[in-house]
């Protein structure tokens, strides 16, 4: 069977798809099972759900818009420092290259020196 690493391996994968697609997943909980759970359970339970997927829409988005930056003091240390930053601007505010630059690499790396 699987051990303790497995499925922590497991669960990394599951939530690193579960992120690539989470736009994709939300359209379809909002529209498809929202209109399944609706005509079986009732209204109520689609305004619930509704609000169930907007509470991981605002998880998914702080996981998304938060950034880890290490940084060497200088060259002999042999520590990093760990600065967490989190961006405030919303994506239509962002300027349209960057935005197809960190769709088409997943990533934008900036490094600096100095002396």
């Amino acid at each position: 069977m699987l051990g303790t690493l497995g499925w922590i391996l497991v669960g990394a994968a599951l939530f690193g798809a579960l992120a690539l697609f989470w736009n994709e997943i939300k359209e379809w909980l909002n529209g498809t099972a929202a209109n399944a759970v609706e005509k079986v359970l009732g209204y109520n339970a689609r305004k619930n759900m509704h609000k169930a997927i907007c509470v991981a829409d605002r998880v998914m988005n702080k996981i998304r818009t938060t950034a880890v930056v290490y940084n060497k003091r200088n060259l002999i240390d042999a520590h990093y420092d760990k600065v967490t930053i989190e961006a405030t601007a919303p994506v239509y505010e962002i300027d349209d290259e960057v935005v197809k630059k960190i769709d088409s690499e997943n990533e934008i790396t900036q490094e600096f020196q100095y002396k």
